[in-house]
């Protein structure tokens, strides 16, 4: 009895971890472009499954909404057409058709007006996207 207790618990924990991989996420944010922020600055979003998008939003740090639309899948790049996002204490919330969190970030800041989104980036993500941009560099320059 205690092993099948054991064997359940394990596959809930394989299932939960599973569907978290599968799941749509936010990737990375660029809250500071270099230059002036409208209209550069950008979320990206990354889902190893396709999403459609119709009735999605993300809601800023000062509960301001913006609306998705569409749908994709693997990596998807949300850019806002004004300044939307502050260059500090800001949060991005992802939240599904049913108006449930799906996503969040925590509270955080990037003061350094450059092109680096490193104030918030999933570190396995964007090593991903590295490497898939050093073979697609490799491949053109043979």
């Amino acid at each position: 009895m205690k092993k099948e207790v054991i064997a359940i618990g394990l596959l809930v924990v394989f299932i939960i971890n599973l569907s978290s991989v599968l799941a749509i996420r936010i990737n990375e944010v660029e809250l500071n472009p270099a230059g002036d922020d409208s209209g550069n600055e950008w979320v990206e979003l990354y889902s190893a499954e396709e999403i459609d998008l119709q009735g999605w939003r993300l809601i800023n740090g000062d509960d301001g909404v913006f609306d998705l639309d569409g749908s994709f899948k693997g990596f998807y790049i949300v850019e806002f057409p004004s300044q939307w996002l502050d260059n500090k204490d800001e949060k991005v919330i992802l939240k599904d058709y049913e108006n449930k969190t799906i996503d969040k970030t925590d509270v955080f800041a990037d003061s350094s007006n450059n092109e680096k989104p490193g104030s918030f980036a999933r570190a396995g993500f964007l090593n991903l996207r590295l490497k898939m941009m050093r073979i697609i560099v490799q491949k053109k320059r043979k």
